[in-house]
């Protein structure tokens, strides 16, 4: 319990053996290390032993947190977007912004792939804030020519909702592209939501402040009670298929 709220607290744990994963300490812990994320990969909140292969997706994550780090200096990620319709009148009411990652080579790297290991490195923060002023910036173009295109949605991480920082982040891409508040839309997952829901109210409360329409993704997924989605300022769900 913390501050009188109640936080449930889930593990995620790799396990390696002697001798059999290793013969001294720093072997185990890197064979344990890897065995970890394995079981994060899984789903969390479970545990997973040692196999040999995990040693080279290890190795290729590490690789992979390198390529992403040159991606943004190099300035290799774009954005898709895609529409949202009213389907009773077929009236275009939103646009959501996808993140898109083409290497050096011109290969497409699919999201499944970059997005958990930018989650585990902490890239998620500094790609993530990338994302929310490009996508601002092109929203604000499109209302310059005239173009009604609704309102912008764009994804934010857990580990980005959960950071004190969002809120300037926010303010930032606003303040220097020009886009009013209430033509963005946030969409937080649920799950992370429900991770802290108190803190999360007051996020989202000063958020919504801003103009900011605020979405739930994935709803279904925890569990999270009415009471939570009275006390939220938000404006959509969206069902977790």
């Amino acid at each position: 319990e913390l501050s009188g709220q109640g936080t449930q607290v889930t593990t995620s744990i790799g396990i390696a053996m002697f001798p059999e994963d290793g013969s001294d300490v720093q072997t185990l812990l890197k064979h344990a290390d890897a065995a970890m994320y394995r079981a994060k990969e899984s789903g969390k909140n479970r545990y997973a032993f040692y196999e040999p292969e995990m040693n080279q997706r290890a190795e290729e994550r590490l690789q992979l947190t390198r390529q992403m780090r040159q991606a943004l200096d190099r300035e290799e990620f774009g954005l898709c977007y895609q529409p949202q319709y009213d389907l009773a009148s077929g009236r275009l009411v939103g646009v959501e912004a996808l993140v898109r990652w083409r290497d050096g080579d011109g290969n497409l790297i699919p999201p499944s792939r970059f997005i958990p290991v930018a989650e585990d490195s902490g890239l998620i923060v500094p790609l993530g804030n990338w994302v929310l002023n490009e996508a601002c910036r092109q929203a604000q173009h499109w209302r310059e020519q005239g173009l009604d295109f609704g309102r912008l949605s764009v994804n934010v991480s857990g580990r980005q909702f959960s950071e004190e920082g969002l809120q300037s982040a926010v303010a930032a891409a606003l303040t220097t592209t020009g886009l009013p508040g209430n033509c963005l839309e946030l969409e937080i997952t649920e799950s992370w939501v429900m991770e802290g829901p108190y803190r999360a109210e007051q996020q989202m409360r000063l958020l919504h402040e801003m103009g900011v329409n605020l979405v739930i993704d994935d709803f279904g997924v925890a569990n999270s009670s009415m009471a939570y989605l009275k006390r939220f300022p938000v404006q959509k769900l969206k069902i977790e298929r």
